[in-house]
């Protein structure tokens, strides 16, 4: 394999640096205006609102996922690789008439079986009327997601970027009239604006194509090859979420409704928070990772330079969540969302392991091997339900803490497995002692906190930050 540079080159970095400092910053203004949302739904309709909404929106977004069959994923490998305008032209014309066939097939299929949604969620059909409607959202959310599918495949960063603002900035405007003017009664209006705002924010910054006339028989045909590969990431996008689905249910029966806003709150939390980092990253390195997948030394050195750089960042930014996390839970939630606080100081930990996971595991999509990614995706998902029943019985909330940790742990041998043993790429042994290393930091953090004091895992904090910034900014070194 020859070197390969854990810090790749400056160019590279300077690229992934610049789609950070672009959709990082709107996925901060994305995350704000969610929090302000959050704040809102804390304060007026408190845990029991906010559990009855992680109900609602688990089973939309089960939905969403499952009729837009991944095209949003799997077509932006295509588009990327395409290089002439008119296949371009072509291809996106393809995604958009799949998109509208898919929602409006979601949306049926969703009020067809609103009944027995009612009845799996909230043990009776009384609440069928309120899932029929929320048959908007899957409608909404996928043709929405086949239009940003479009502007990242064809790298149009500032649109995208637009996009994701202006959506979120309409999403939090219509949930704080909706919450305000009508309480806990505005939850699925308030589901229905938000999809749909994004919807017309999605078509208003669409890519303009020409008018092709494309027959029934060409679309199914040239579309094929997306949709057979999007089929396979839907399925392990559906059984993932429809295992998480069944631990909020169980969670409900074993606890409360309370308990089930709690740990969800807990949850998109420390998801959210890492998906600040991953934002600008993702929409740069999926379409790079693409072109390059034939060739294993491009492959591999990206996926080093991937995990290297994202772990120097998320770094401080974990240790820095550990130290405040009760002022962060006060803030942007409400004091009777404190009982979160040991999930959070443990699941923390695991955004090291996701990390490294995450970065690994877009090889399997850009390679377009839809069977080892449903596999993994499914061992995973049994594994993450196993784990948080365990943890939850165990040890409550820390409990549940624990088993994130244990998952992404896990989930990190999967992946690292697939890349070696079935594609034959070798994952350094400084990429692997650089993940245990910043995971052994955190992990330091949060004893410090624990047993020294806040103001001692606040000042490790600080020390941290100066060695990330010369690790980033230093020559790259071989491997």
């Amino acid at each position: 394999m020859g070197k390969i540079n854990w810090i790749a080159s400056r160019p590279l970095s300077r690229t992934v640096f610049r789609a950070i400092s672009i959709f990082s910053g709107v996925k901060l203004l994305s995350v704000f205006c969610s929090l302000i949302r959050n704040k809102l739904i804390a304060v007026l309709i408190g845990p029991a609102g906010m559990g009855l909404i992680s109900l609602y929106y688990s089973c939309v977004e089960m939905f969403s996922n499952m009729t837009r069959l991944s095209v949003d994923q799997s077509a932006i490998r295509d588009i990327s690789a395409e290089s002439a305008p008119s296949h371009r032209d072509e291809i996106s014309v393809i995604v958009r008439r799949w998109c509208l066939w898919l929602g409006i097939a979601g949306a049926l299929l969703m009020c067809a079986l609103s009944p027995l949604l009612s009845i799996w969620t909230f043990g009776d059909s009384s609440h069928w009327p309120a899932f029929c409607a929320l048959s908007l959202v899957p409608f909404s959310m996928t043709i929405s997601a086949g239009r940003t599918s479009l502007m990242t495949g064809l790298n149009m960063l500032g649109r995208l970027a637009r996009t994701s603002a202006y959506t979120a900035v309409a999403a939090v405007l219509l949930s704080l009239a909706l919450l305000w003017a009508f309480g806990e009664d505005a939850i699925v209006p308030m589901l229905i604006a938000n999809a749909v705002a994004a919807l017309f924010v999605a078509l208003a910054f669409s890519p303009r194509v020409p008018k092709l006339k494309l027959s029934f028989r060409t679309i199914w045909r040239k579309g094929s090859g997306f949709i057979r590969l999007g089929i396979l990431m839907t399925v392990a996008t559906v059984v993932s979420n429809l295992f998480a689905y069944i631990f909020l249910i169980y969670l409900q029966r074993e606890a409360s409704t309370a308990d089930v806003g709690i740990y969800n709150a807990g949850n998109t939390l420390v998801n959210t928070y890492v998906s600040v980092v991953f934002a600008g990253i993702w929409v740069e390195y999926y379409p790079r990772v693409s072109r390059a997948i034939h060739s294993a030394r491009s492959t591999s050195a990206m996926v080093c330079h991937e995990i290297s750089l994202t772990l120097c960042i998320l770094l401080p930014i974990a240790m820095a969540f550990i130290t405040a996390d009760g002022l962060i839970v006060n803030i942007l939630y409400d004091k009777s969302f404190i009982p979160v606080l040991p999930f959070l100081s443990i699941a923390i930990l695991g955004i090291v392991f996701r990390t490294f996971s995450w970065s690994v595991a877009f090889v399997i999509i850009a390679r377009g091997d839809g069977k080892t990614y449903i596999l993994t995706e499914c061992t995973d998902a049994v594994i993450g339900l196993t784990l948080n029943i365990i943890g939850w019985n165990l040890g409550g909330m820390a409990g549940l803490g624990v088993s994130y940790v244990l998952w992404y742990m896990i989930y990190s041998c999967i992946v690292c497995s697939v890349y070696r043993l079935r594609y034959k790429l070798r994952m350094p042994r400084r990429i692997i002692g650089l993940t245990l290393l910043i995971f052994s930091v955190v992990a330091a953090t949060l004893l410090l906190k624990i047993y020294v004091g806040w103001w001692a895992s606040l000042l490790a904090t600080i020390a941290a930050v100066p060695v990330c910034l010369k690790a980033l900014g230093r020559h790259p070194k071989a491997v």
